[in-house]
This record gives C-alpha cells, sequence and structure tokens, in this order.
C-alpha cells in the first residue's frame, strides 16, 4: 500500500472514530446545543490539545509510559471523577438557570472540561497508540498531522450540525438534552471506575504473585 493510501485510510479510521459516542463528542455536542458554536470550540480546542499531548508522547517513544497500570488506575479514577461530577451538574441543574442559555458567559471552563476529560481517558490513549504507532515505525510522520486534522475536521462536522440544530431548540428540550447527558456522563464515569477496579484488582494480584 503506497504512503498516501496508507495515509487516507488512517484520515478516514480517524473522522469515523471521533464521531462515535464517547465522552469527547458528547461533552462537545451538548456544549454546542446549549451554548452556542463559540463555546464549542473551546471544548474542541481543549480536546485537540490532547490529541497533540499524545501524539508528541507516542513520536518521542514515551507511550509505554502512558500504558503503565499505574498510569491507567490514575486516568481511570480521575476520569471517573471528573464525569460524575459533569453528570451531577447536568442532572441537579434548575429549571430557571436555562434562561441564560443564550449568554456565552455562562460557559467559562469549556477549554479545560475538554482537556480534562480528553486526558483522562484511557480509550483515548489506547487509540493513538494501536493506531498511530505503526505508522510512526514506517517513518510516516506526515501521517501524524493528517490525523489530528481528520479528528478536527470532524469535531468541527459536528458541531456545524449541532449549530443548526440549535435553531430549532426550545428551553424544554435543552433541559431534556442536559438531563440525558447527564445519565450518559454518569454510565461513562462507572465504566472507567469499573476499569479502576479491575486495574486496582491486577496490580494486587501482580504483588501477591
Amino acid at each position: 500500500m503506497e504512503i498516501v493510501e496508507k495515509i487516507i485510510l488512517l484520515c478516514l479510521i480517524g473522522f469515523f472514530a471521533a464521531i462515535t459516542p464517547g465522552p469527547d463528542i458528547l461533552l462537545t455536542i451538548k456544549t454546542t446545543l446549549r451554548f452556542g458554536a463559540f463555546q464549542a470550540f473551546k471544548v474542541l480546542l481543549g480536546i485537540a490539545s490532547g490529541w497533540c499531548l499524545y501524539l508528541v508522547f507516542i513520536y518521542m517513544g514515551l507511550s509505554h509510559w502512558l500504558n503503565t497500570p499505574i498510569t491507567q488506575l490514575i486516568l481511570s479514577l480521575i476520569g471517573g471523577s471528573y464525569l460524575l461530577y459533569l453528570g451531577f451538574l447536568m442532572l441537579t441543574i434548575k429549571e430557571e438557570n436555562y434562561n441564560l442559555a443564550e449568554s456565552p458567559q455562562t460557559q467559562k471552563d469549556g477549554y479545560l472540561q475538554g482537556l480534562i476529560i480528553n486526558l483522562s481517558n484511557p480509550k483515548a490513549i489506547l487509540f493513538f497508540m494501536f493506531l498511530v504507532t505503526p505508522f510512526i515505525d514506517e517513518g510516516m510522520e506526515l501521517g501524524l498531522i493528517a490525523l489530528w486534522c481528520s479528528l478536527f475536521i470532524a469535531f468541527v462536522s459536528v458541531i456545524v450540525c449541532a449549530s443548526i440544530a440549535r435553531n430549532y431548540i426550545n428551553t424544554h428540550t435543552f433541559i431534556i438534552i442536559d438531563r440525558i447527558c447527564g445519565l450518559l456522563f454518569v454510565c461513562f464515569s462507572w465504566l472507567l471506575y469499573f476499569e479502576f477496579g479491575e486495574l486496582l484488582i491486577s496490580i494486587n494480584v501482580s504483588i501477591i504473585m
């Protein structure tokens, strides 16, 4: 397979992987629908910064640090706790607060939210490790830039679509969306907690043996 074909394949995999359900894309859609595209791009920049850090680590040959049980353990705990916190906020927000939904000032930490969720997601680390490492081994550094661009384009496409849909959503629908997103975040958090428990058990077993 030619280099160009491999890069195209990498971009396609990255694009479709980006739009599959997960905390990153869910936060982006929720932010777009409630606060608008400008605030959603803040979240996207945070997420994209996380991608850059992953790619730098992998390019420098430090990916084994990301895949250690201790690192996975810490990230699962942090990610689960933060997702649980966000889910709790979405499930408990009062209806009168939605009167401020049109104000961009109501979302001030979008970049930080995107960065934390992306960096504390062990699944994102595994995605980059298994997908990107073979391309680095073949000296296809250009593929890293192409992958980042394909991920970014995928999220921008979602933001554009959600921005259009936002024009047809009322306050009651905003409330329903937040409740659904809150439940999904809680589910994602418990999945990470479950992974945390499995990792903790495996570490204890290895220590005993």
